[in-house]
C-alpha cells in the first residue's frame, strides 16, 4: 500500500466499533472491490494506515471515543469530508466530484444514520452528469447499466410534476433551475394571489415522524436560494400514512405525504389529496404539528384511496422501462413503517 496516498490527518475511533464495518461493507456491494482495497479506503477514511490498526485501536481500554461530525464546528467536519474524499479519490473511486457524493452518502465518522450507498445513483442524479464529472467511458457493461439507472431516476421529476397535475390539480411548469448535491429545481407553482412557488426535489427518504441533520441543512439551502422566501420541497419517494388512529381501521383517515412548504420564514408539511389544487397546502398551514397528524386532521384532509395512489406512485416512478418485469422488480422493495406509522418503501 503507497504511503503516498491521502488519510485523514488524526486517527477517529467511532464510539460504535460497527461502524467501520458498516462503510467498508456498504463500499464492496456498492463498487464490487477488492476486500482489501475496501480496508484500505476505510481505514485511511478513519486515519488509520492500515485495516490491522484501525481494528486494533478497539480492542485498546486506552483509547477514547472521537466526537462524530454532528458535534464538531462545521469547518471541522467540511475538511474532515474533503480529506475522506481525498482518500477515496486517491485508492480508485473515479474523481473528486464521486468521492465527495460518496463520503456525503456514507458519514464514516457521523453518527446520525447507518452508512449506505444505496440511494448512490439518486443522489448523483442531483449532483453530477454521468459520463462527463465522473469519467465514465460507458464501455463496461456496469457503467452502462449505472448510465441506464440515471437516465431512469431523471424522469422522476417529470413523473412527480405530471402527477401534480392531473391529481392533485396543480398548475405546475417543468423548470430546471438551481442544481446542488442536496436538491434540485424541478418546476414552479402558482398560487390563487399570483406568487410563484420553486419546486425543489431532493432523494432523501422523509416523512413528517423524522428529524435529521440532512433536512435542517436542506431546509438551510433552500431559503438561501428562495429569494422570494417561497419555496415547495417533494421527496422523490412517496410515503403514506394509513394509522393515524390506532383504535379503528378506517380507510377514509389514509394520508398521502406531499412534502414541506416555505413561505414567510416558516416550513410546514402538508399531505394532498384528489383535485384540491395548490391552495390546499396554505389551508394545512398550522395544522399538521409534529410528525403525527391527529385524527381531526386526517378526517379533514385524508381520503380512502391514499394508500392505492401511494403504491401506483411508487410504481410509476419504479417501473419505467416496458422491459421490467413487476413482480421481479417489487423484490427488491419492501414496504417499511417508521415510528409515526408513516409508510415507505425502501431497497431491500
Amino acid at each position: 500500500m503507497s504511503g503516498d496516498k491521502a488519510i485523514l490527518p488524526y486517527t477517529f475511533v467511532h464510539s460504535d466499533r460497527k461502524r467501520p464495518h458498516q462503510v467498508k461493507t456498504a463500499l464492496l456491494n456498492e463498487f464490487g472491490m477488492a476486500d482489501e482495497l475496501a480496508g484500505e479506503m476505510t481505514s485511511r477514511m478513519f486515519g488509520f494506515q492500515s485495516w490491522k490498526k484501525l481494528e486494533a485501536s478497539y480492542n485498546d481500554p486506552r483509547t477514547a471515543s472521537s466526537t462524530p461530525d454532528e458535534q464538531v464546528d462545521r469547518k471541522v467536519m467540511i475538511e474532515r469530508r474533503f480529506a475522506q474524499a481525498q482518500v477515496l479519490a486517491d485508492c480508485g473511486i473515479k474523481g473528486m466530484a464521486l468521492s465527495h457524493v460518496v463520503v456525503g452518502c456514507l458519514e464514516p465518522t457521523g453518527s446520525s444514520r447507518k452508512p449506505s450507498l444505496r440511494r448512490l445513483k439518486e443522489v448523483l442524479f442531483h449532483a453530477i452528469d454521468v459520463g462527463e464529472n465522473i469519467g465514465f467511458d460507458l464501455t463496461s457493461e456496469d457503467e452502462v447499466s449505472f448510465a441506464k439507472s440515471i437516465a431512469a431516476i431523471k424522469q422522476i421529476p417529470k413523473v412527480w410534476l405530471d402527477f401534480l397535475a392531473t391529481e392533485i390539480g396543480w398548475f405546475v411548469r417543468p423548470v430546471e433551475g438551481v442544481k446542488t448535491f442536496l436538491f434540485r429545481q424541478v418546476g414552479e407553482t402558482r398560487a390563487l394571489d399570483g406568487n410563484v412557488f420553486p419546486i425543489f426535489m431532493t432523494s432523501f427518504q422523509h416523512s413528517p415522524a423524522m428529524e435529521s441533520s440532512e433536512i435542517d441543512e436542506l431546509q438551510k439551502h433552500i431559503e438561501h436560494q428562495s429569494p422570494r422566501d417561497r419555496a415547495i420541497v417533494i421527496f422523490s419517494k412517496p410515503t403514506c400514512n394509513t394509522k393515524v388512529a390506532k383504535d379503528r381501521d378506517d380507510p377514509k383517515l389514509q394520508l398521502l405525504y406531499g412534502g414541506m412548504a416555505f413561505q414567510d420564514g416558516e416550513w410546514w408539511n402538508f399531505v394532498l389529496r384528489p383535485n384540491a389544487g395548490f391552495e390546499d397546502v396554505f389551508k394545512q398551514r398550522g395544522q399538521f404539528k409534529g410528525g403525527k397528524p391527529s385524527v381531526r386532521f386526517a378526517m379533514k384532509y385524508g381520503y380512502e384511496a391514499a394508500l392505492a395512489r401511494f403504491i401506483d406512485l411508487h410504481k410509476a416512478l419504479n417501473y419505467q422501462d416496458d422491459d421490467h418485469d413487476e413482480e421481479d422488480d417489487e423484490e427488491a422493495f419492501l414496504l417499511a413503517e417508521d415510528a409515526g406509522g408513516w409508510n415507505h418503501f425502501v431497497t431491500r
